[in-house]
């Protein structure tokens, strides 16, 4: 179950990613920020400040996975919206929503529903927002 757990936090970190290579943001210093809820745990925050190249916005940030697909990725003005399907021995889906603020700061949702293999199903609310704080050192 951790390793669900732990492969649902970073998944869903990554996930808002999607969106930037189709959207046209400033390269710079980025600072994130990531509000976790899951029944039954502390609500959990992170921020993290992230230098973005022009060459990591090209190259779509979100990691290969074999077990999951994206899928209904649509991008309507200042929106983006998507589904994510994983398969393995812990199944996992959901939704999530990004709306950009120009091309300076973002803020949005997802929704994550787990099977893990032998437990309980959970689910996991996502709050995250983006904004550039200045160039890269």
């Amino acid at each position: 179950m951790q390793k669900a757990t732990l492969f649902v936090a970073v998944c869903a970190t990554l996930l808002p990613s999607l969106a930037l290579a189709e959207q046209p943001i400033q390269e710079g210093l980025w600072e994130y920020t990531t509000q976790m809820h899951m029944p039954g745990l502390p609500a959990q925050a992170m921020t993290q400040r992230i230098c973005l190249q022009r060459q990591d916005i090209e190259a779509g940030p979100v990691p290969k996975d074999p077990q999951c697909q994206i899928k209904n990725y649509k991008l309507s003005g200042q929106t983006a919206t998507w589904q994510i399907e994983c398969q393995g021995p812990d199944k996992m889906s959901g939704e999530g929503r990004i709306t950009f603020k120009g091309n300076n700061a973002y803020e949005g949702e997802s929704r994550m529903r787990i099977q893990p293999r032998g437990a309980a199903p959970m689910e996991m609310q996502q709050r995250f927002s983006a904004r550039r704080i200045g160039n890269c050192k």
